[in-house]
């Protein structure tokens, strides 16, 4: 016959059921008044803690394969810029809504206007296959400022779709928020003296409280980043 001993011993390999069992086993066990109080304490105290080891068993980690998720997430550096419409924009304007941020310029040949190509795809993939329902911006800040105006940059962000945001503004505050996300770039002089930017091409995302949450590095991986999102959502 079974000992508690030995169903305390299950317990610790069975968690809540095996205390349902331990629970039993004191009840029908004769003792003394106290005894009975002892025992309905032990029990109380070995279901609550199989009730506990089940959630913690059941957390399991999330396998991003793509991501790098910040945890905790990171607090915004005191930026301000203005976005395509001339509107101030800063750290707090981030909140309420998950935002992808690509930092680029106009004059990019490729890189940027393929990379928000792929991420209006993406979102377009969340919102429709996966049936994401969160608010999901896009962000395209300007390392450029000098030439991105607003009467630039509105009509340019305006070709990926809506919820698209495009920021501009002090070259020294745009920098201020570039090294916040751990963002590269700098001015390229040209021989025929024009010049263009060499930049990172990370996609950061900040969540809806206004925090850096995680990094998407280049090469843009469309499905994976899809998959990676929709984790990242789910986790908060």
């Amino acid at each position: 016959m079974q000992s508690l001993a030995d169903c305390y011993l299950k317990l610790a390999r069975n968690g809540r059921f095996a205390a349902l069992e331990c629970a039993a086993m004191n009840q029908n066990a004769p003792k003394s008044s106290a005894g009975r109080i002892v025992a309905v304490a032990v029990a109380i105290i070995m279901v609550v803690a199989g009730l506990a080891t089940s959630l913690l068993l059941s957390r399991q980690p999330v396998d991003f394969r793509y991501a790098t998720v910040l945890q905790p997430p990171a607090t915004l550096p005191d930026f301000v810029a203005i976005d395509h419409n001339g509107e101030r924009f800063d750290a707090a304007a981030f909140r309420g809504q998950w935002n992808l941020v690509f930092f680029g310029f106009t004059h990019c040949p490729d890189i940027c206007p393929t990379t928000l190509a792929q991420l209006a795809t993406a979102r377009r993939k969340l919102q429709t296959e996966f049936a994401v329902t969160a608010p999901l911006r896009i962000v395209f800040v300007s390392i450029d400022p000098e030439r991105d105006t607003t009467d630039v940059i509105a009509p340019y962000v305006g070709y990926f779709g809506e919820n698209v945001t495009g920021l501009t503004g002090d070259p020294a505050q745009i920098d201020l928020l570039a090294r916040g996300l751990g963002a590269f770039y700098q001015k390229v002089t040209m021989t025929n003296g024009d010049y263009a930017m060499d930049h990172s091409a990370a996609i950061m995302v900040i969540n809806p409280d206004g925090e850096f949450r995680a990094l998407f590095n280049a090469p843009f991986q469309l499905d994976l980043f899809v998959r990676d999102m929709q984790s990242l959502l789910n986790l908060g």
